[in-house]
């Protein structure tokens, strides 16, 4: 395995290397550098668009915030040092790809895009131009064994990150309002993400009276993974699709998992059988104390999501790629 940096010059050793040796080449995520070398490929190379979703959710972030988010962002973003940060970023990217940076993003053109479900291709080509022809990208086997039923505590899990695409505020709101609120422990992962004063607002707006677990610094693999076998619930009020390892671990660990019925990764998961739950239910539930039984979301879930996530979808990946290369080389 070779490493590089991110300068111009490390990034002209790279196209060097795809141009001269390179049949395929997988652009994970597509930031400037990646499209600098995708617009800079030979003709012959396939070159395929891993999606991870900020290269574009972030051109119109304001359509995925909630008024609540956008409320504690507008605050946040008055300052003079917000201003001055923003503006060196700019000029930093001038300085690096020169003044025409903006258009090396427009102009990349990947012959196909990789995305976890056909939801996110639709979500994506009804908000954006020139999305790719869809390279359904299969998901990591789960475990062959469930969890064990009695580890369960009355923990939620709120968010994956201090990524303000969590739309946190929301789901405060129906916590703090909810009858059976103190019965929970709630979990705030927030040991990533750039905006340190969004979350320094969230944790701040939380009701006091309540037990919270704020995880602000990485923690080791297997704690993470203990932390989701003990919860009961995960909420996501992502309007976009966001955090789907988080989302996939918590369903196979028996939690029941709440999201936001306008993000994509929830009407996957429903055409799948696979049961989860609305913002909404989450506000009725925990008002009401009326919760699902896990043990039999648990093994419904199970069932299902082995389906999605079986060897045989590992298989029909590889060959779809090996005849998307072979059309495109007759092409050629």
């Amino acid at each position: 395995m070779l490493h590089y940096s991110s300068s111009k010059a490390s990034i002209n050793e790279i196209l060097k290397i795809c141009n001269d040796k390179a049949e395929i080449v997988v652009m994970h995520g597509l930031d400037l550098g990646k499209a600098y070398i995708c617009n800079r490929l030979n003709g012959n190379v396939l070159v395929l668009w891993r999606f991870f979703g900020s290269e574009l959710y972030v051109r119109n972030k304001m359509d995925f915030y909630s008024t609540k988010t956008k409320l504690i962002l507008s605050k946040n973003s008055r300052g003079l040092l917000s201003v001055l940060t923003k503006g060196m970023n700019k000029l930093r990217l001038m300085m690096k790809w020169g003044l025409q940076y903006k258009k090396e993003l427009g102009n990349a053109r990947p012959h196909f895009i990789l995305c976890t479900s056909e939801e996110e291709h639709r979500f994506l080509i009804h908000n954006y131009k020139s999305i790719p022809e869809l390279i359904i990208l299969p998901f990591s086997p789960i475990s062959n064994k469930l969890p064990p039923k009695e580890c369960k505590e009355n923990h939620i899990i709120v968010g994956n990150s201090r990524s303000p695409f969590n739309n946190h505020a929301d789901i405060i709101e129906i916590i703090s309002h909810a009858d059976f609120r103190k019965k929970y422990k709630y979990i705030f992962p927030l040991s990533y993400g750039k905006d340190l004063s969004y979350s320094t607002s969230i944790l701040s707006s939380f009701p006091k009276d309540l037990d919270i677990i704020s995880l602000n610094d990485f923690v080791p693999k297997t704690d993470y993974y203990h932390m989701f076998q003990r919860a009961k619930m995960l909420v996501i009020n992502s309007y976009r699709q966001h955090a789907v390892g988080n989302i996939l671990m918590a369903i196979s660990m028996g939690a029941i998992v709440y999201l936001n019925d306008r993000n994509p990764i929830y009407h996957f998961l429903i055409r799948n059988q696979i049961q989860v739950f609305s913002i909404t239910d989450f506000q009725k539930h925990l008002a009401t104390e009326c919760i699902p039984d896990i043990q039999t979301i648990l093994e419904n879930n199970y069932k299902k999501l082995a389906l999605i996530t079986s060897l045989d979808a590992q298989y029909r990946f590889q060959v779809t790629i090996s005849e998307k290369y072979v059309m495109f080389r007759k092409g050629h």
